[in-house]
């Protein structure tokens, strides 16, 4: 896993709803030529899975522009303290990374 000890991921239960926040910490890099003419790779996460109970609740596809170290935040309608919370996501060069929480 590529999965940086900086990445978050709260799950706040609230009268609303359950409030999602998460921070991936990813470079993300746009491709291109450097000044001595070597190419320059894109490095992007391209797609965000959310999962509740082990259920999978959407699936975000990313382009080449999401900005470095992505703070993303959501609401779900339904879920209640102790439950469980994971987001999995994938990079464009195969890196993977997942975050659990459970609601609190």
């Amino acid at each position: 896993m590529f999965l940086t000890p900086k990445d978050r991921l709260r799950a706040i239960w609230r009268d609303a709803g359950v409030e999602i926040r998460m921070l991936l910490i990813h470079p993300m890099q746009l491709a291109g030529v450097a000044d001595d003419g070597q190419p320059i790779l894109s490095d992007f996460i391209q797609t965000i899975d959310c999962w509740h109970q082990q259920k999978k609740i959407f699936t975000m596809h990313c382009s080449p522009l999401i900005a470095a170290d992505p703070y993303l935040s959501f609401w779900l309608t339904k879920g209640t303290i102790g439950e469980e919370v994971a987001v999995r996501w994938v990079d464009n060069r195969g890196r993977k990374g997942e975050l659990t929480t459970k609601i609190r």
